[in-house]
């Protein structure tokens, strides 16, 4: 019993082991360095340069997966002035089905929006979130070449915050963009959710915390292949 037990612990080891090697922490970090020369303010015109340059990478991808678009209006409150604006809001889906449970779903996401205390600062948000787009990104490369018992589906939210213009900001506030894709798409569709995970600060790093540490992503996207 013991030798069968050490056995598979060898083969679990040898397994991750192996799927380490598949993620590619150099691309994972330049996806990140990409993402992060857009000013992803939702006030701002570079949020929509963003979104149209993760479709086209979404698009790239070879296989069967299914790019789709969910563009919505909202309003964030700028509590400054205490007025309300409308903003172009769009959450990008990439789905890929499930080989023997395609009505099984396991949905893997991060928020691509970004924020800064000021208007006229730019919000590269390298480590908040450009790092979690990079790990959606890493996970739709392993999928590829490993296509999935379950249907795998990957969303990009726009988090549409609001901002608090005179102390700093407000990031998020009411999950818009995950909220409107729950309420709107998902709970429309006939499957069942096996499990959601949400990838937010990947490789946070406190000595340098606009830089993410590609050693912890690594760890972070084998343990969520693991799963």
């Amino acid at each position: 019993r013991d030798s069968d037990s050490r056995r598979k612990r060898e083969s679990i080891d040898e397994m991750i082991s192996d799927r380490m090697e598949q993620i590619d922490a150099d691309r994972w970090f330049e996806t990140v360095r990409q993402l992060s020369l857009f000013n992803r303010r939702i006030d701002r015109p570079g949020i929509e340069f963003a979104r149209r340059a993760l479709i086209e990478k979404m698009n790239s991808f070879p296989g069967n997966w299914l790019i789709e678009e969910q563009r919505w209006k909202s309003k964030s409150g700028l509590l400054s002035s205490f007025t309300q604006s409308d903003f172009d809001c769009c959450n990008i889906m990439a789905t890929i089905p499930g080989t023997t449970s395609p009505d099984a779903w396991l949905i893997i996401g991060a928020h691509y929006d970004a924020t800064s205390g000021d208007p006229n600062w730019p919000a590269p948000g390298a480590v908040d979130n450009a790092s979690g787009v990079a790990s959606v990104f890493e996970l739709m490369y392993f999928f590829t070449r490993h296509p999935p018992a379950f249907t795998l589906q990957f969303v990009l939210f726009d988090g549409t915050p609001i901002f608090n213009l005179k102390n700093a900001s407000t990031e998020e506030i009411g999950c818009k963009g995950s909220t409107h894709y729950l309420h709107s798409y998902l709970m429309l569709q006939n499957v069942e959710v096996k499990f959601i995970f949400v990838f937010d600060m990947v490789g946070f790093n406190l000595k340098s915390r606009h830089q993410p540490r590609k050693s912890v992503a690594k760890a972070a996207l084998t343990i969520c292949i693991r799963i």
